[in-house]
This record gives structure tokens, C-alpha cells and sequence, in this order.
């Protein structure tokens, strides 16, 4: 990031305003590149600025989980189809 601009410019957390579509967040609880503090600040702050965020945390899990964590799979897979009968986007 620093070779195209402040690594800030791009922070999702820095970005929040009020009106963003709303988001369905699946993080791994231990993923070494998000840290899951800072997933929670994003909630927090995109709540706070009205937008609608649901989240699932997968507990233990890593970044890529999705490739291999078959629980997390599951669960993966239960909050996207929820999430979206939520949204009203699938029946």
C-alpha cells in the first residue's frame, strides 16, 4: 500500500459513512491478517453511522478458513443464506 498512497486512504475502518450498503461480515476470531479487534471497531463504527452490518465469527479460525475450516464452512455458508433471506435478496 505504501508504494500507491497512505495505507489509510484504504483502511475499511477510516472509510465508514453513513449510507454504505449494508455488509455481512464472516471473520476467523484468530486471522493473522485482520485483526478481529479492528472487525469489531468497523461493526461498531458502521452501526453507529446507521448502516446495516451483520456479522459471523467463526471461533479459532484463521484468514483463509473458508478453504479449509470445515466448520467455519458451515457456518460460512448458514449466515450467507440467512443473511441474504434477511435482505430480502433470496427466498
Amino acid at each position: 500500500m505504501k508504494r500507491v498512497g497512505n495505507p489509510e486512504d484504504y483502511s475499511p475502518i477510516d472509510l465508514v459513512a453513513t449510507g454504505q450498503p449494508p455488509a455481512l461480515l464472516l471473520h476467523g476470531t484468530n486471522d493473522e491478517y485482520c485483526a478481529h479487534g479492528d472487525v469489531e471497531d468497523f461493526v461498531a463504527r458502521s452501526r453507529a453511522a446507521g448502516n446495516n452490518v451483520t456479522t459471523s465469527f467463526v471461533a479459532g479460525a484463521t484468514h483463509f478458513f473458508g478453504f479449509y475450516h470445515r466448520p467455519g464452512q458451515a457456518q460460512m455458508q448458514t449466515a450467507i443464506a440467512e443473511t441474504l433471506a434477511a435482505w430480502g435478496w433470496v427466498k
